[in-house]
């Protein structure tokens, strides 16, 4: 699996926490239960990103979070749909800040790496400043599988 996925099990008896009149607050507060909830939902099974209609077109795209994972959604210009992990390789910065829009490509503020609508890694500023250690072809943004069906 992708290694953004938690892989815990905190063996809580939820049993023990919901009772017929009521449910115990750590239901609701306890960080443990809201990282395997976040396991269980969004980690583990497809999950729906965006219609079609909100993406018509080369260069669109809309940001959204899966669980607390942010991600862009984008269309390359041979039509095929992304969900790009919204971080940079260089360092974790957002590249693309905005809620939707239409672009070019995406650009990391703190370095400037540029990426592909297709999540490669276009360009780098100064790249003879990272000697031979740096292959572009093994730091694209983190791509998420995904699929259309009937434009979702």
């Amino acid at each position: 699996m992708n290694s953004i996925i938690p892989t815990h099990n905190i063996g809580i008896d939820y049993d023990a926490l919901v009772k017929s009149d009521r449910a115990h607050t750590s239901l609701y507060k306890d960080e443990r239960i809201f990282d395997e909830e976040m396991e269980k939902i969004f980690y583990s099974t497809w999950v729906w990103v965006a219609h079609a209609s909100e993406i018509p077109e080369a260069g669109s795209y809309k940001t959204i979070n899966i669980g607390k994972q942010p991600v862009v959604v984008v269309r390359d210009r041979k039509k095929k749909v992304h969900v790009l992990l919204n971080r940079c390789r260089h360092r974790a910065a957002t590249v693309c800040e905005h809620k939707k829009g239409k672009t070019n490509s995406f650009v990391c503020p703190y370095h400037g790496w540029s990426y592909a609508l297709d999540g490669s890694l276009r360009g780098v500023p100064s790249p003879e400043s990272y000697g031979d250690c740096l292959d572009k072809s093994e730091l694209p943004l983190v791509s998420l599988r995904v699929e259309e069906y009937n434009g979702m």
